[in-house]
């Protein structure tokens, strides 16, 4: 059924771009990154697809991963350039034999982030306790279940500490927290569940530390938000994480699916003199303003793209 379905969003996909006659279509995401690429060929329409992170298919050996490798090698075909998030996204596309040549592949700096949006501001709440937020869909492979493992073990040394969710369960997904472990986390009183916000900065504002236990990401938005707004972060050392966590420097960097690990992170940031987590916040910011701004994103993308109008 869901393969009819497919079928049927790249026909459209078709229809729609031989009606409007783009230039260049830039794909984002799995789906459109497999199917776009032939309905833009089919109107002889040049076309890029940009690989947001591989996701929860890519964390295991299943066969689901080995059948979007080979849509994807199929697909590759159709696409001019085919843009990373990371380096490792791009290494492991090379590695599989995705890309018709390694160069082919292109890596940018994420999508971008608005630092005069993103910008430091002050902190609302007040009280004893140092809060640690954690922002993303609320997915296993997000790490949840191992920051309210973490959490459960700081407040048993630091019981004023406070551990926040913001996301929403994303059902769908085969990798979603089940609504019923959510309600026993707050039952529990292991976290504060705020739910989906539109808007996160005043959360992060209010926030000691942002914490991402990810296994996988393509470049991390809620730590270069956090980072932006001059917060120390702590996240683990896998691709999407590590290539914007400096260790010791903006936050810190944990073995993934280890709480324990993380909740020594937790308690190091708790110790830490607020001198020294401000440091850290500081120099998050100037790496993001350096390396990650909207501004040189999208200088990244106007490149590519100038160069294909000369290679075509």
């Amino acid at each position: 059924r869901n393969l009819w379905h497919d079928y049927k969003m790249a026909q459209e996909l078709r229809k729609i771009y031989q009606q409007i006659k783009p230039d260049l279509i830039i794909h984002f995401t799995h789906k459109p990154n497999l199917y776009g690429g032939w309905a833009a060929n089919q109107g002889n329409i040049p076309s890029l697809a940009v690989v947001t992170g591989l996701g929860y298919p890519f964390l295991n050996q299943s066969w689901l991963r080995r059948l979007i490798i080979r849509f994807y090698r199929i697909a590759a075909r159709y696409h001019r350039l085919i843009l990373f998030e990371n380096t490792q996204d791009c290494e492991l596309f090379i590695q599989e034999k995705i890309l018709v040549q390694p160069d082919q592949g292109h890596v940018v700096a994420g999508c971008g982030i608005d630092t005069e949006f993103f910008t430091p501001m002050g902190k609302h709440l007040t009280g004893e306790g140092i809060i640690f937020t954690f922002i993303g869909r609320l997915l296993y492979d997000k790490g949840t279940r191992e920051f309210v493992e973490a959490a459960r073990q700081v407040k048993q040394a630091y019981p004023s500490t406070r551990f926040q969710l913001i996301g929403e369960l994303d059902q769908g997904n085969p990798a979603a927290v089940h609504k019923t472990e959510l309600v026993d986390w707050i039952r529990q009183n292991a976290i504060e569940y705020l739910g989906f916000k539109n808007d996160v900065r005043p959360y992060i504002a209010d926030s000691d530390c942002i914490v991402l236990p990810s296994y996988r990401e393509a470049i991390a938005r809620s730590l270069t938000e956090a980072m932006s707004m001059e917060k120390p972060v702590i996240a683990t050392d896998v691709p999407g994480c590590n290539e914007i966590v400096d260790h010791d420097i903006n936050g810190l960097l944990v073995p993934v699916k280890d709480p324990q690990s993380l909740a020594n992170a937790m308690i190091k940031i708790i110790q830490m003199p607020e001198n020294l987590r401000a440091r850290m916040g500081k120099a998050g910011r100037e790496k993001i303003i350096k390396n990650y701004s909207n501004a040189l994103v999208s200088g990244q993308y106007l490149d590519l793209i100038h160069q294909l109008r000369f290679t075509q």
